[in-house]
């Protein structure tokens, strides 16, 4: 993400709404959001890899906030 890029989630319902008003602006859709807890890579249809949210979190938080 930077000044010119941006990562947010959209309710299914509002997708097309959210499109169109970023227009002409492009805009891609990079995944879904599921219960699951855990980021799954997809490239196509077939799975290429994946990492559970706990191994994300620690990696994004600074040491002297996380907790033993």
């Amino acid at each position: 993400e930077s000044n010119g890029r941006f990562v947010v989630t959209v309710a299914e319902c509002e997708t097309a709404e959210f499109v169109r008003t970023l227009a002409p602006r492009p805009c891609v859709r990079l995944g879904t959001v599921s219960a699951a807890p855990r980021l799954s890579l997809r490239h196509g249809g077939p799975s290429i890899g994946g990492v559970g949210l706990d191994l994300l979190r620690r990696a994004f938080t600074p040491s002297q906030a996380r907790t033993p």
